[in-house]
């Protein structure tokens, strides 16, 4: 399979984090929660039959870097949906994640972004629609469903819906479609391997005790 290099379309609308947020490390919800170790690599393919690995190069606390063929991207430990930075591109935003989190159907956050210091007019809310489980080629996992719709002014507008598995702590699937002055694009992505210390019954949910 050949690596390439990830569509910057998700990364463009990758939900980000400010210094100053509120965001437990980890809930004490996930009693399933399998922390990612460094050299895990997990696989993944797109819509245009394409294949790419995001592979976990740190782990310092609540804070992940992994690289994407040579691009290294900052991700919160145990949740996929919030990125720091990527490349050089740096993400913040006003938005409280406390109570976002752990998550339940029907829960929603407006979210603020700024990225490299400036704010763009428009709206952005991440909502978690349903729980569900979904098959990819990696598995079949529980998963909530969980979208994030935005309208930048003057730049663009569109939906994600991220399968998001807690225990695993990212999204084994991606739908996402975008309007902008280039017109409208659906693009999907999905987990095609976990890394070899883990099966689908590693992850699997776990009751709280």
């Amino acid at each position: 399979m050949k690596r390439v290099r990830r569509s910057c379309t998700l990364l463009i609308v990758a939900i980000v984090l400010p210094a100053c947020a509120t965001f437990p490390e980890l809930p004490k919800s996930l009693p399933g929660y399998v922390a990612p170790v460094a050299g895990d690599e997990y696989n993944y393919r797109n819509s245009a039959s394409k294949y790419f690995w995001r592979i976990v190069l740190e782990v310092n606390g609540a804070v992940t870097t992994e690289r994407n063929l040579g691009t290294d991207t900052v991700i919160m430990r145990w949740a996929d949906l919030v990125y720091l930075r990527d490349g050089n591109t740096e993400y913040r935003h006003e938005t409280d994640f406390s109570d976002f989190f752990p998550l339940t159907v029907g829960k929603t956050l407006a979210v603020r972004s700024v990225v490299n210091g400036r704010a763009y007019p428009g709206t952005e809310k991440l909502s978690v629609l349903r729980k569900e489980r979904v098959r990819v080629l990696a598995g079949e996992f529980d998963a909530f469903v969980i979208s994030y719709c935005w309208e930048r002014v003057g730049r663009s507008s569109g939906c994600a819906l991220r399968w998001y598995v807690p225990e695993l702590g990212r999204w084994v699937r991606l739908e996402e479609t975008v309007s902008d002055r280039n017109g409208t694009r659906t693009f999907w992505e999905e987990l095609v391997s976990l890394p070899p210390r883990l099966t689908t019954k590693d992850i699997a949910p776990k009751q709280s005790p």
